[in-house]
């Protein structure tokens, strides 16, 4: 009953303002269970009550020890159903994981309980798989880049391939790269040349046709 126990609790308070077990009795009705020890099968710790504060201020040794193991009981309690949870999603999102932020994501949550099992160790190869995921998202960009039959495409090729040097064939890639535009700048040089030779016939057929024409 726990209205006429806190009752019974406020009457040896109004006559004795320092007895802790009255304090402990108020605490014990404030979380609603019936003896103390059950006090450390609270979901959360009980240490803003202003009723155990109070049993801190009057009580003995004995039961101050005895209120801050149940305090610390539920604390190691809850760090280990927070680290069974964050392991158990980790592995959820590791399994699922085929992009840089999902490899991320997963490696962030072993990380946050880097001393729970093999969290470490999961920490690094996870994050070593978003670096890889990162790397050939970029080699396949500058794959689909170099494709393109555009000098500035090919340079832009360039350029991210020479961002993730030495991770699969970029420095072939470079290469092939190097070697396109040297064709393609040889190709263009050809065409200019020869438009320019064509433009010079046309100009001296253009003469001798005027030239025709004034002797006639």
């Amino acid at each position: 009953d726990f209205e006429r126990a806190d009752e019974f609790a406020e009457q040896i308070l109004n006559q004795d303002p320092e007895n802790a077990q009255a304090y402990l009795a108020k605490l014990i009705v404030e979380m609603r269970v019936n003896k103390q020890e059950q006090l450390k099968n609270l979901k959360t710790p009980f240490d803003n009550s202003n009723n155990y504060k109070k049993i801190i201020r009057f009580a003995d040794e004995q039961l101050k020890n005895t209120l801050g193991e149940y305090i610390e009981y539920i604390n190691k309690r809850n760090e280990t159903e927070r680290y069974i949870s964050t392991y158990e999603q980790a592995n959820r999102k590791m399994l699922g994981a085929s992009s840089e932020i999902e490899f991320n994501d997963a490696a962030n949550l072993f990380k946050s309980i880097s001393n729970y099992k093999d969290s470490a160790d999961l920490y690094e190869k996870w994050l070593e798989k978003a670096e890889e995921s990162r790397k050939l998202q970029i080699y396949n960009n500058a794959v689909d880049e170099s494709k393109k039959n555009n000098i500035t495409n090919i340079k832009h090729a360039i350029f991210l391939f020479e961002t993730i040097k030495g991770f699969r064939d970029t420095d072939a890639r470079i290469s092939q790269c190097e070697k396109l535009i040297s064709d393609i700048n040889a190709k263009e040089q050809e065409e200019r040349l020869l438009l320019e030779k064509r433009e010079q016939e046309r100009k001296i057929k253009e003469a001798k046709r005027r030239k025709m024409l004034i002797i006639v």
